[in-house]
């Protein structure tokens, strides 16, 4: 799931700054900017939240002041993914690394086009080669699907679209290889070695591409809870552990399905809550890059 989400996190960024003039510098400083305004606010909220938990149940487990500060300016991917103190914190600080360098690979995707491809499968031997590939959320193990997720927003571009019998075959044909890779596998590092990897990240880029380039059109109104899904999936993604904690805190005394059953549902009304009242305020506050066409 998480390398899915690397791939759709490089076809989402592409797909909006693909028709926009080259960065500059000022227009490189005002995406980051942006970038942090998006990721940052509602990670500090949630580490806050975390760091009330540990106070409460766990004290060995409080942050010192500089894994906070680390964890508050999502700055450790940089250097030290261990200083996560969120359960999937990790990711983010991957993806501030990616929108780091993607200004790099759009560019790079400007002038291959096609021969893009290239510089995924030099990725791919570089990583198969890597000798810390082992170590699953260091940031070089997900660049392969962050730029596949370019390479395939700029062939949407180009028009590639396939029919709904070619979407449903692949999709079907897809999801049994995940089943068997994992069923073939016991320990979840072994997919970053060898074969496994090749063929969990094929599979991985061509789930992704077949939903980018379907022309499968589905009711607006069957998919808009998969629209509020997809809107609010960055609070329902950082918010869902840490209300599994405080049901552990606070109603610890219920059962596994009335558990569960709470978990979720607070899961999805506070994450509806905070993308309402918290994120999209906060989104209008993005700066404006400007369209100049530079030589």
């Amino acid at each position: 799931a998480v390398e899915g989400f690397f791939v759709l996190s490089g076809f989402s960024l592409y797909w909006a700054y693909r028709d926009r003039p080259p960065f500059d510098g000022a227009s490189y400083l005002i995406f980051l900017t942006n970038r942090m305004l998006r990721l940052a606010p509602l990670f500090a909220a949630a580490l806050l939240l975390q760091v009330y938990i540990f106070v409460r149940i766990d004290p060995a487990n409080i942050p010192s002041i500089g894994r906070f500060l680390a964890n508050l300016t999502l700055t450790f991917g940089f250097y030290d993914m261990s200083m996560s103190s969120l359960t999937g914190g990790w990711s983010i600080a991957v993806e501030v690394v990616l929108s780091v360098i993607f200004p790099v690979l759009l560019l790079l995707q400007i002038k291959l086009q096609r021969r893009f491809v290239i510089v995924i499968a030099a990725l791919a031997i570089l990583l198969f080669f890597w000798q810390g590939k082992e170590n699953y959320v260091a940031p070089p193990n997900h660049i392969m699907f962050f730029a596949g997720g370019v390479f395939i927003g700029y062939l949407r571009k180009e028009g590639y679209q396939i029919s709904p019998f070619v979407f449903w075959t692949s999709l079907f044909a897809a999801s049994v290889s995940y089943v068997w890779i994992n069923s073939d596998i016991s320990d979840y590092g072994a997919l970053l070695e060898g074969l496994p990897r090749i063929t969990f990240s094929t599979i991985t880029l061509a789930l992704a591409s077949i939903f980018c380039w379907s022309d499968f059109r589905f009711s607006r109104n069957g998919v808009m809870p998969l629209i509020w899904l997809g809107e609010a999936s960055y609070s329902i993604y950082l918010l869902h552990p840490l209300i599994f904690q405080l049901q552990r805190m606070y109603f610890s005394y219920l059962s596994n399905y009335a558990a569960l059953i709470t978990c979720v549902t607070a899961t999805l009304l506070l994450s509806w809550f905070t993308y309402r009242f918290f994120e999209k305020p906060l989104m209008s506050f993005k700066l404006g890059i400007r369209q100049t066409r530079y030589g």
